[in-house]
């Protein structure tokens, strides 16, 4: 869904790659990615953030020639198509999402969220 994938993004994807700074971004898209062109767009450009504009997509040479055009006009600094029309996440995402950021809270210190203050 459109809310799994932003949720996944924003929650997970993000915070690693703004917490450990890479120069370079290395994203790569086999042939089972599973993303819709907008979403491999959108992550594309997002992306660019942490690495100062610096990602590199490696793909297969069974890629669509429309995906190739989508991201190689968002690597040079055009908006990403749209994703359409938004969906929220299913429960069964969220879980997975909470499950995961779970298992790597303790080795990624930019993924632990303090509870504010007077909250147990």
């Amino acid at each position: 869904t459109t809310g799994g994938f932003l949720s996944c993004i924003l929650a997970l994807v993000l915070p690693l790659a703004y917490g450990f700074q890479p120069d370079l971004v290395l994203l790569a898209l086999g042939p089972a990615h599973g993303l819709q062109d907008p979403q491999a767009a959108l992550l594309a450009a997002l992306l660019r953030g942490p690495a100062g504009g610096r990602v590199l997509v490696l793909m297969e040479q069974e890629s669509t020639c429309q995906l190739v055009g989508v991201l190689a006009r968002v690597l040079h600094g055009e908006p990403p198509p749209s994703l359409g029309p938004f969906s929220m996440a299913s429960p069964d995402d969220l879980q997975a999402l909470v499950h995961l950021r779970g298992q790597l809270e303790a080795q990624w210190e930019m993924l632990q969220v303090a509870a504010p203050s007077g909250v147990p």
